[in-house]
């Protein structure tokens, strides 16, 4: 039987100390989660692209090895501990139904998710802004092209033998040359009509319809400009109300809090003061019960 009783505490308090371990160790993740949400509001690596968080997140690391004793903190660590904290926040936000305030650990959340979310707006903003720009730069070229036309023929001149063959027959071989050495002004009758040259033919065309397709480009930039402007109007007016819903939702939780307090400070006052009042009362009966006892006695001891 002892034996028995023996194995039974011996159980129980196996089953105790496992209990407190793991309270232990819950209460050391809740420790590190909140110092790395204060970290990571205080340096804010959202602020950033993906790419350029890597330095803020080094720098986080570093400071959680300084803060928490007996743990090794790395960057890829502390970066996949706030992206899953961040994850089940979204999934289960908080309803506002609650009485009490929110906690310091949901309003670091909120704060990272809205930063998160605005740094991908302005990404995929910046995206669409290029890929607008390079099919603007497509467009303009293309009609460029088509205004120009197509190429005229290079430049043609005739040879020497060509030039040659242009005098009469008996002329000596040295008069020839000689003849064709000297430069004569105006031109030589013997060379061919003078042709643009392709490149200068289309910088002369480019530079006719350049100031249409600046115009043209102006107009459809300032064009994409008062869109791209309108669209970030609303989504800053979008991300406004949602801020204003969460501070709505936290005064009202606070309202209902302190509300709840008052009640319950009340409640506590009326019962502390009906148990005073029960507590006289009961004090007044046990008086007028011993003043009756003793009355009898008191009868008895006077009577002859």
């Amino acid at each position: 039987m002892g034996g028995k009783k023996r194995s039974e505490e011996e159980i129980a308090a196996e089953r105790a100390q496992k209990s407190a371990a793991k309270q232990a160790a819950l209460d050391m993740q809740a420790r590190i989660d909140i110092e790395l949400l204060r970290l990571t509001k205080q340096m804010n690596p959202f602020q950033y692209t993906v790419n350029k968080r890597v330095p803020t997140w080094i720098a986080i690391a570093k400071e959680m090895n300084k803060k928490i004793d007996g743990q090794t903190f790395e960057d890829r660590r502390c970066r996949e501990r706030v992206a899953k904290l961040m994850k089940d926040f979204r999934a289960k936000p908080p309803t506002g139904t609650g009485t009490e305030p929110p906690s310091e650990t949901q309003t670091i959340l909120e704060f990272l998710i809205e930063e998160e979310d605005l740094t991908i707006n302005n990404k995929v903003e910046s995206k669409e802004k290029e890929e607008a720009a390079r099919v603007l730069t497509t467009q303009v070229q293309q009609a460029a092209l088509k205004r120009l036309g197509p190429r005229s023929d290079p430049e043609k001149t005739m040879t020497q033998e060509d030039l040659e063959e242009q005098f009469p027959e008996g002329v000596p071989q040295k008069l020839k040359r000689r003849i064709l050495s000297v430069p004569e002004s105006p031109p030589p009758a013997y060379k061919r009509r003078h042709t643009a040259d392709p490149t200068t033919d289309y910088l002369e065309k480019k530079r006719e319809h350049q100031l249409e397709e600046l115009r043209l480009k102006k107009e459809l930039h300032e064009q994409e400009m008062k869109d791209r402007e309108a669209e970030r109007e609303l989504k800053r007016e979008e991300l406004q109300l949602q801020r204003e819903k969460l501070a709505m939702e936290k005064e009202e939780r606070k309202r209902r809090y302190e509300l709840d307090r008052e009640h319950n400070a009340r409640m506590f006052d009326m019962m502390i003061a009906c148990m005073q009042k029960r507590g006289a009362h009961d004090e007044d009966l046990e008086k007028e019960k011993g003043n009756k006892e003793k009355e009898p006695r008191l009868r008895k001891s006077i009577s002859p």
